[in-house]
């Protein structure tokens, strides 16, 4: 009995497509290692002058990682991420302004990407495909993603109401949105009806888990207490409320030579970190300064003039040795 050509194609094509995608795998997996170990020396080794920089150094990183995973014909998009994963465990002095500055720009790209899609909507068509998308998105929120959920958590320790939550506030949004686009970019023949199934998905999963997730987190009691200001708000009041003056101390200086409590530090003041030799030093009392060190005192504004006078010499004998 002479096979099928369907039957031909689909053996020929089946060990062809497994070896294509290990072969992306492999290759997104080795770049995207490779960059986020890269970006994470970079990031350790960096002293940037300009704090807008560091977010700029981690966004190239991850261009770099999904362009040179493409190129190689691997998974971009799997390199990107892992760059992301290894950057994201580096020590940065500035990590804050980094997720602050990711944080934005994601919800940027999810913006644009809603945008796009509105680019490919034909709203007269609406009635033809609002079934199929609202019986998609149905299968997709109710048994789909749990079952996803419950399958790769199986060998985690995890409760039934965690499980649950995962799965009631999986990928929608803009996942569905970059998905999709392939087959645009590709012209697959009716990618337009692809496109407003893809719209009734996207709409149902933000309404209904969107608006439903934080209940459901009180529900299950996975709620945890969080102080109301953000970390950036936090540094905005200290920022109001004091002043971080640096001090250079001098050679021959007659503060050189101390300890921390020997110094008459006006009142409303704190000396948080010695900078020796590019590195930071976290001061105590019994802390010996010596030439060359640079003291970050915390001071309150009416406090500034007089912590001036105390390190007059030392300024004094700085301005005096510059030509």
């Amino acid at each position: 009995m002479k096979a099928r050509p369907a039957q031909i194609a689909l053996q020929v094509s089946t060990p062809i497509l497994a070896v294509l995608f290990a072969a992306q795998m492999g290759i997104g997996l080795g770049v995207g290692l490779a960059a986020g170990y890269l970006g994470r020396k970079l990031l350790a080794a960096a002293r940037l002058d300009t704090l807008g920089l560091y977010p700029a150094v981690t966004l190239a990183m991850a261009l770099l990682s999904f362009g040179m995973a493409q190129s190689m014909s691997g998974s971009g998009f799997l390199a990107v991420y892992l760059t992301g994963v290894a950057m994201a465990g580096a020590r940065m002095s500035e990590r804050v302004a980094v997720l602050r500055f990711h944080e934005g720009l994601a919800w940027i790209v999810q913006i644009v990407m809603f945008v796009v899609l509105g680019f490919f909507l034909v709203p007269r068509d609406f009635a033809d495909v609002a079934v199929p998308g609202l019986l998609l998105a149905c299968g997709a929120i109710f048994v789909a993603r749990p079952a996803a959920v419950w399958l790769s958590t199986l060998f985690f320790r995890m409760s039934a109401e965690e499980r649950w939550f995962i799965a009631w506030a999986g990928l929608r949004g803009a996942a569905p949105i970059v998905l999709i686009l392939f087959a645009v970019e590709a012209h697959v023949q009716g990618y337009i009806a692809l496109v407003e199934v893809v719209f009734f998905v996207v709409l149902v999963s933000a309404l209904v888990q969107g608006m439903t997730v934080e209940w459901l987190a009180e529900k299950f009691d996975l709620v945890q207490a969080t102080p109301p200001e953000s970390m950036c708000e936090l540094l905005a009041i200290a920022r109001e409320a004091a002043v971080m003056v640096p001090i250079e101390v001098t050679p021959g200086s007659p503060r050189a030579g101390k300890r921390l409590r020997d110094l008459a530090f006006p009142p409303d003041t704190l000396c948080y970190a010695v900078v020796r030799g590019g590195k930071a030093i976290v001061p105590r009392g019994s802390t010996r300064i010596r030439a060359g060190d640079h003291l970050l005192v915390l001071a309150h504004e009416g406090a500034v003039g007089e912590l001036e006078r105390l390190f007059r010499e030392d300024q004094v004998g700085r301005a005096e040795a510059l030509p």
